[in-house]
């Protein structure tokens, strides 16, 4: 039963790789396992220079500033709600109430 459960994942991530990245499966497919984890390292460093990029575009730095500004009233809105409701909780529970 947990192999019929493995090809079932298994076909089901080959559909989604497939309709997605159409040949990236056989491509991948015909690797060797020092291929495969080699194909894995260098997509995880493709990932890790984009995503230094990301952080050190000033342009993001300053839309990331610019939405924590915006969001800053509605933060305190719910800090206060959740601290208003938790103390009014704590009234209910110590006047009895359920």
């Amino acid at each position: 039963m947990a192999k019929q459960k493995q090809e079932k994942k298994t076909g089901s991530l080959l559909e989604k790789i497939d309709t997605a990245y159409p040949g990236f499966a056989d491509s991948v497919n015909s690797m060797d396992a020092q291929g495969l984890k080699n194909f894995v390292a260098g997509l995880a460093s493709n990932l890790q220079e984009e995503e230094n990029e990301f952080a050190a575009d000033e342009k993001v730095q300053a839309a990331k500033d610019e939405v924590k500004a915006l969001s800053e009233d509605i933060k305190q809105l719910r800090k206060e709600t959740k601290l208003k409701t938790k103390f009014i909780v704590s009234l209910l529970k110590e006047k009895g109430a359920q």
